[in-house]
Order: C-alpha cells, then structure tokens, then sequence
C-alpha cells in the first residue's frame, strides 16, 4: 500500500504554482519586448508594404516587399520587389542588367546590414519586373558577402 507524504504534495504543489506564475510573467510582461528575427523581419516588410506602391526614383516603382525561408543556405529573406515602369522585360539585356544590379547595390546594402544587426542573419533580395510583370533580374545579397568585400 503506497503513503502519501503530505508534505511532500505540498511542497510539490507550490513548487508548481510557483513555476506557473513565473511562466505567466514571462509569457505576458518579458517576452513581447523581444521579437524573434522572423517577427522583426516580418514587422519590417509590413512596414514597407505600408507605403507601396512607392516611386523611389524616376520609371522605378517598389511594389511590395516579402519575408520568406532561403534553402541553401538556411536564411530568412526580405524580398524587395520593383516594377520598371518605362521598359519591357524584353527590351532588357537581363546578364547586362543583373550585373549592373549587383554592383551598384551591394555597397547600399552593406551599409543597411551594419547599421541593423538583426538583419545580418538574413538575406536581403532585389527582384525587377518589366512593366509587362514578367521578371528581369533578381539578386540576393547576404551579410558575407560585405565581409569578403
């Protein structure tokens, strides 16, 4: 026949409602000051989207801007998607233009990963569309990329 330890069940019993309410704590008042990179990531594309569509220079236009999970390598990736407003897919040497592309935007994003830490576990990436919406160009640039440079 087995003894209960009264002591012991409460003992136990406290300790439970004490962990409990330590979980609560944390749960409601700790952990919504810190959002995972998915959430500040996901927080940054909303934010975005807010304002789009967006000329940001003359026959450019960013549409909209995506969170979404690299495979190879595992990285969350920001999409930023443009639409050129004067040209056609198809009027487009894409080799020329996907070059030019990754030169001239590698420094900008360099910059953004050392000004935001947060973003330097992610990938951040540039598609360019025709305006027929049929795609030209896009380009990932991750954070190694600035340290080989």
């Amino acid at each position: 026949m087995l003894k209960f330890d009264k002591q012991l069940l409460v003992r136990t019993a406290i300790f439970i409602c004490i962990i409990s309410f330590c979980f609560q704590i944390y749960h409601l008042y700790i952990k919504p000051k810190y959002e995972s990179n998915f959430e500040y990531i996901q927080n940054i594309a909303k934010r975005i989207n807010q304002d789009t569509p967006l000329q940001v220079k003359p026959g450019v236009i960013l549409d909209s801007a995506s969170v979404s999970m690299n495979v190879d390598p595992v990285k969350l990736v920001l999409t930023l998607s443009y639409t050129l407003q004067n040209q056609a897919s198809t009027e487009i040497d894409r080799q020329k233009f996907n070059k030019l592309l990754t030169t001239q935007l590698m420094k900008p994003a360099c910059e953004k990963f050392k000004q935001d830490p947060r973003l330097q576990d992610a990938m951040i990436a540039l598609a360019y569309h025709g305006n027929d919406h049929q795609p030209i160009a896009s380009v990932k640039i991750q954070y190694s990329q600035c340290l080989e440079r």
